[in-house]
Parts: C-alpha cells; structure tokens; sequence
C-alpha cells in the first residue's frame, strides 16, 4: 500500500517500479494537488504540469489506486475507486460507545454538545491552510448571512501557517467561527 502515491514517487530512487517489485500495489490518494497547485504562482504552468505529474506516478507506480473522495482528480480512471479506508483509532470507538450510552441514560438530555437542547454547529477539523479552501468557506458563510439572513457557528479545530491570518479575517467578516487550536480528535 503505498500512502499518496502521486507525490510519494517524485523523486524515486533508481531501480525497479513498485509494480514490478510486487505483485500488487495500492495507491490510497487524499490530497488533491492540482487545487493546490493552481493557487500557486505561475499556476497556468504549475497546475497542469502537476495534474500530468500526479497521473504519471499513480500509473507507473500502482495496479490499483483508491481515493478518498469523488472530488479528487482522475489520476488513471481505470484502475480507481473511490472508498474510505482510514482507520479509526480505538480510544475515538471508545469515546463514541461511552458517549452513546451517556446519551441513553438519564442525564444524556442535558448533553452539551449532544442533547436535544444543544445549538447546532458545524465544525473543521484539519491544518489551518488558506490551500485547504478556508478563504472559500469564509466568503460563502459572508455571502450566506449577508443575503439570506443565515448565520452559521463553526469550530475551527487544527494548527497551521495560516492560523492567525484565519483568525483575524473570520472576524473581520463578522463570522461566527471559534478557533481552537489542535487538540487530539479523541
């Protein structure tokens, strides 16, 4: 199994491909480099330069490739799928199981976050990137509660480079958003 086959092999040492030296390789894909390259400068080069790269490596270097969401880019259509094969972390199953009999208990309706009387909220989790389409997000919440009156409450949980700059401009634009920093998702 070979982690983002599309950039893992970009500067691969001499030698046999991967498929030659096993009998089957999978390649799990998640990133969606073309986006990020087309934010960059020279982005009319970069870009295609990249998706062409990207497609490159994945057909060279796996018999299957897997990715994570529709939304990624056709890197060699006939040897995709697209499924979710992370794996989940025991003590987040446990968290869930205690959490799930909490709600079933008695006290469970006065849950904070969980209970019938919570306020609904949306939340981010990931590295605080503007690549990551956080500026996107911000713009449409702007647009949502400037032209249809909806103000949506976000958490915003993860570090990153541009953790600040996201900060300060989600309360430039009025946003309903709380940053909390990384914490663990368990």
């Amino acid at each position: 199994v070979l982690e983002e086959p599309e950039h893992l092999n970009w500067y691969r040492a001499p030698g046999d491909s991967w498929t030659k030296k096993f009998k089957h390789v999978v390649g799990i894909v998640h990133t969606n480099y073309f986006v990020y390259a087309q934010e960059q400068p020279a982005a009319l080069i970069r870009a295609p330069g990249m998706r062409l790269l990207s497609s490159w490596m994945c057909r060279a270097h796996c018999h299957r490739i897997i990715k994570l969401s529709g939304t990624l880019d056709k890197f060699a259509p006939e040897k995709e799928l697209v499924e979710n094969v992370h794996g989940v972390r025991g003590p987040f199953l446990d968290y869930g199981r205690n959490l799930a009999k909490e709600l079933k208990s008695e006290s469970g309706g006065s849950h904070l976050v969980f209970g019938p009387e919570a306020d609904p909220k949306v939340y981010f989790i990931g590295k605080m990137l503007w690549s990551k389409g956080i500026g996107s997000l911000m713009e449409l919440l702007k647009y949502a509660q400037e032209s249809a009156d909806l103000k949506i409450d976000f958490d915003m949980f993860g570090g990153g480079p541009n953790f600040e700059e996201a900060k300060t401009r989600s309360q430039k634009f009025g946003l309903s958003m709380e940053f909390h920093g990384p914490i663990d998702h368990a």
